[in-house]
């Protein structure tokens, strides 16, 4: 990635907000009626709004603004998928859509976790979405 996607990230960043919900948890909004707002509702497919999406949106910008992340790759290594059964349940009935892609996943799973069938799906889902961020940020470089 060049410095030019470098200094498009940072300028993004600045649309973006980290609020704080009455139970303490965290969660990102953009409030913006540009490209950028278009972007997000593509990735979205539909089902905005969804706070893991727009969570992997600002961490995969936040990445290649703040640490210079030179490829998926590294993008990658700075977002990791949840840990714990209780959150990786509720990010897999938070979308319909993410039923398919967990039994999808199940038919060439050889595994008998349960959480590790949930990660490597949402592993999955981070990946296609830092993909598509980093093509769109590269696209605004060009």
């Amino acid at each position: 990635m060049s410095n030019k996607i470098n200094k498009v990230a940072n300028h993004l960043l600045e649309k973006f907000e980290v609020k704080t919900r009455s139970n303490g948890e965290n969660f990102v909004t953009c409030h913006c009626q540009s490209h950028l707002g278009d972007f997000i509702q593509e990735v979205h497919d539909g089902h905005l709004p969804d706070d893991f999406i727009h969570q992997i949106i600002y961490s995969c910008i936040y990445s290649v603004a703040n640490h210079n992340s030179q490829s998926i790759c590294e993008v990658l290594e700075d977002i990791e998928p949840y840990y714990n059964i209780y959150d990786l349940t509720k990010w897999s009935i938070s979308l319909p859509s993410r039923f398919h892609s967990i039994n999808d996943i199940l038919s060439e799973y050889e595994g008998d976790n349960y959480t590790e069938l949930l990660q490597i799906a949402q592993s999955r889902e981070i990946e296609s979405i830092c993909e598509q961020t980093i093509c769109y940020l590269g696209m605004l470089s060009d």
